[in-house]
């Protein structure tokens, strides 16, 4: 049995002649189209392979788009931008949705803050927000935020839109209507968390459900912390008398009796 030779530097060619009818049925009318045949299969394995072996060479040592980790600096001189959510300039007063955030149960994973930085037109500074969400162990409806809140406010809000589903808000008036997201960064406990930026989506009010502002999330700290002060002052004022005799009162619950007010000048 005979093999066709398989040349080391085959030529494609383009023209593959037909069968007549008229043909006589002899092999080496055959054996010349299959030989051209030959040739262009192996034209083509011979491209392949020296296309991978310079992908290899091209890509050795560069950061793969999937994920990769940088042993040098990243030099950009263009800058970064992770996402632009307004191209549209004018729309008014209201709020433009920057992003929504799903995909949130069970929540006890997803208890890390996700960090977005902000840049809006004609700001003085950029704004880094963080948010995350109550660890509770549940398979359906919504968590709570755990913290939202950052470095500068932009009128910044979380709105609870549906079931285990949060919109980021920020306010807009129609002379700094364009917003950038300039850093986005979701740490391994929020991997399944999705996260979706959006362009152009400018409402005048904000939708129902359970809205939580910037300012609102300080101010409930601010009123656990001015709680505390004031617990604290109550345990500072009662302090001297607790050495001595309290008569069975409870400093922290009950007023002081007369009688274990003028304990200390006895």
């Amino acid at each position: 049995m005979a093999y066709f030779d398989i040349s080391e530097n085959p030529v494609y060619s383009e023209q593959i002649r037909k069968f007549e009818e008229t043909d006589p049925g002899h092999a080496d009318v055959f054996n010349d189209v299959v030989e051209k045949l030959v040739d262009n299969d192996a034209f083509l394995k011979n491209a392949t392979v020296q296309l991978q072996e310079q992908t290899v060479e091209l890509t050795s040592g560069k950061v793969d788009k999937t994920g990769d980790t940088m042993t040098g600096r990243l030099m950009n001189r263009g800058g970064t931008s992770v996402y632009l959510t307004t191209e549209q300039s004018g729309h008014g007063n209201g709020f433009i949705k920057v992003a929504r955030f799903e995909n949130l149960m069970p929540a006890r994973n997803h208890n890390s803050p996700i960090i977005l930085e902000l840049v809006k037109r004609r700001a003085l500074g950029s704004v880094i927000l963080f948010v995350s969400w109550q660890g509770i162990n549940a398979t359906n409806g919504t968590p709570s935020l755990r913290s939202f809140g950052g470095d500068g406010d932009y009128g910044a809000v979380m709105v609870n839109a549906e079931d285990d589903v949060w919109d980021l808000y920020v306010q807009s008036q129609a002379s700094n209507a364009h917003v950038e997201i300039v850093r986005f960064s979701k740490p391994q406990y929020d991997s399944n968390v999705k996260v979706t930026f959006y362009k152009d989506q400018f409402v005048t009010a904000l939708p129902s459900g359970t809205v939580v502002g910037f300012s609102d999330w300080i101010g409930d700290i601010n009123k656990n912390v001015s709680n505390l002060m004031d617990k604290m002052a109550a345990i500072e004022a009662v302090w001297p008398h607790v050495m001595w005799d309290t008569g069975g009162w409870n400093p922290f619950t009950e007023t002081a009796p007369a009688s274990v007010i003028n304990d200390e000048a006895k």
